[in-house]
């Protein structure tokens, strides 16, 4: 049965309760959809000023709430207004961790080209979505402080490469230690004092910070181990780096600060394709592969173009690794690309590298012998 909260229902009338009750329920969802829609308006890319102010406001907001509703849970001294209202501190917190899972999986999946790492954006969005449906149930103090982890330690992994300019493992570690010592003060906040409060907390007696601490940093630990796994593996984003163009074509060239994309029209049931995934070609043809790659501004990364032909048996063999040094800051990405001449049928792709591994994106391809005349040509601008 939906209830209000006793401080708002006693200033209501009849009439205004009922509609409240009605409204009540909606309130989390509509509080979600819209968040989620305001972030996907608003923020622009990782390495902006104003985006990165308010993804730390929303760290630290949730990390006042998070401390000042512990506190209040445990009995401990913390501000009046709260221990009066911790359900209403409790909806700001789910409102900051809301804002904070919304804005993650719209850069991460910026980034995200590879299937294991679409499946983790479509982790982050499901603990968003948990976020909503299930915080409430989050009562003791180390699944809330392990949520926050997970949250800072998000944005750390592109926040302290978007600082440094510098990208690889360091920042990632660095990223790692940083989100430690911020849940490890949090936590000493949360235990700070004696218990002042008469009545005890609802759910057990409450603990020490010497007692907590083990705990929660084999939990933070795990969590931070468990993703640089699943890094090296490939199944996390690699921002703050992005794919944001690619594909296959029959000339690329510069024109001023424009570069020229050129291609044989499509047939007419795929207006949509713009570029030559499928490349009819005779001899002398050499086959581009264009893409453009974002990085902070003030990042310079080394890219490389890694050419691979299938063989008959399935495998894939390697038979070019082609580096260029890119600078990042450009809205569109980096434009650079690669070509190859000599081509044998079949089917061939283009692994999209960075110097320290990280897998950006492919470009998928197939080499066909030409039948018939060419088609006309067609150019667009990037």
């Amino acid at each position: 049965m939906t209830t209000l909260p006793p401080a708002l229902d006693r200033r209501l009338s009849p009439r205004q309760r009922d509609l409240a009750l009605r409204a009540w329920p909606w309130l989390a969802p509509g509080a979600f959809v819209g968040g989620f829609f305001l972030d996907a308006l608003t923020l622009r890319r990782v390495d902006d000023v104003g985006d990165n102010l308010q993804l730390t406001l929303y760290l630290l907001g949730a990390a006042l709430l998070l401390v000042l509703e512990r506190r209040a849970w445990h009995g401990r001294a913390t501000l009046g207004l709260v221990a009066r209202h911790r359900g209403a501190a409790r909806l700001g917190l789910q409102f900051f961790f809301g804002g904070l899972f919304s804005a993650y999986v719209i850069f991460y999946s910026q980034s995200a080209t590879f299937g294991p790492s679409l499946l983790f954006c479509l982790l982050l969005a499901a603990l968003m979505l948990a976020n909503e449906l299930w915080f409430e149930d989050l009562r003791p103090d180390l699944p809330q402080l392990a949520l926050w982890f997970f949250c800072a330690l998000s944005y750390l992994l592109f926040a302290v490469p978007t600082w440094t300019g510098q990208l690889g493992f360091a920042t990632r570690f660095a990223a790692g230690v940083l989100a430690l010592l911020f849940s490890t003060g949090l936590l000493a906040l949360v235990h700070w004092g004696e218990v002042v409060d008469l009545a005890p907390p609802r759910e057990g007696p409450p603990t020490t910070f010497r007692q907590a601490l083990p705990a929660n940093l084999a939990t933070w630990s795990g969590m931070w181990g468990a993703l640089l796994l699943l890094i090296a593996l490939g199944a996390v984003p690699p921002v703050p780096l992005a794919l944001a163009e690619a594909g296959v074509y029959r000339e690329v060239r510069r024109d001023g600060d424009q570069v020229v994309l050129s291609y044989e029209r499509p047939p007419w049931w795929a207006p949509w394709r713009d570029d030559e995934r499928v490349f009819a070609h005779q001899d002398g043809d050499r086959v581009y592969v264009f893409t453009a790659v974002f990085a902070p501004g003030g990042a310079g990364v080394r890219i490389l173009h890694a050419w691979e032909h299938q063989q008959e048996d399935g495998s894939w063999q390697e038979t070019d690794r082609i580096p260029f040094d890119m600078q990042g800051g450009r809205d569109g990405g980096w434009r650079s690309w690669t070509a190859k001449r000599n081509v044998s049928p079949g089917r061939w792709r283009v692994r999209v590298l960075s110097e320290h591994g990280d897998r950006l994106g492919r470009v998928d391809l197939e080499i066909v012998p030409r039948e018939g005349e060419a088609r006309e040509r067609v150019e667009r601008r990037y």
